[in-house]
């Protein structure tokens, strides 16, 4: 390791002269700078190696994030998750039969590879209601996966709300299949 050698000769005496009362003859002043000098010839600074900046290093865990500087991306676009969903989910006939209706939210990860990890029920309303958006949320297909602000690929929690609704006799329209669905945020 590099040593930079500093002459600080002129710097302590300045130090010293502040806090000791100034010497009365120049004489004085000379006998005190050679003995600073005698007593402090060199000073030895190590000279640190250059400072690598790493903002964010790899993520080499497989920690799941709230959120991510991009977050991941049904293809289609919020439309077509709606889309897919209102497809797919299939009104419990227990629910039905016993007009149940509510709000269940779903949390799922979305993996690095845009597949769907773990699927949770955040905001429960009926058993049955919970289980089938469970399995309307496990059968989606790969989304545009979350990235950090390296954009590496990272696992997030994705959330959303599906309504469930039952539609009134007289609101059916004819091509409506009984039950009537909908999702919306």
């Amino acid at each position: 390791m590099k040593n930079i050698i500093i002459n600080i000769r002129t710097a302590v005496a300045a130090l010293l002269l502040a806090m000791l009362a100034i010497p009365a003859s120049a004489q004085e002043y000379v006998n005190t700078l050679t003995l600073i000098e005698q007593e402090v010839k060199q000073v030895a600074v190590p000279v640190l190696p250059a400072f690598e900046y790493n903002p964010e290093p790899k993520c080499v865990s497989d920690e799941v994030f709230m959120s991510a500087a991009t977050m991941p991306e049904f293809h289609g676009g919020e439309k077509a998750l709606i889309k897919y969903i209102n497809k797919h989910i299939k009104y419990p006939r227990y629910a039905q039969d016993n007009n149940i209706q509510g709000k269940v939210v779903v949390q799922f990860v979305v993996e690095k590879d845009g597949s769907i990890g773990e699927v949770k029920i955040a905001r429960s309303v009926d058993k049955d209601l919970d289980a089938e958006a469970k399995r309307v949320c496990k059968s989606l297909p790969k989304f545009r996966p979350g990235k950090n602000a390296n954009g590496d690929s990272v696992r997030v929690w994705y959330t959303i709300p599906i309504t469930f609704k039952l539609q009134a006799d007289d609101d059916l329209y004819e091509s409506a299949p009984e039950p009537y669905n909908e999702i919306y945020w």
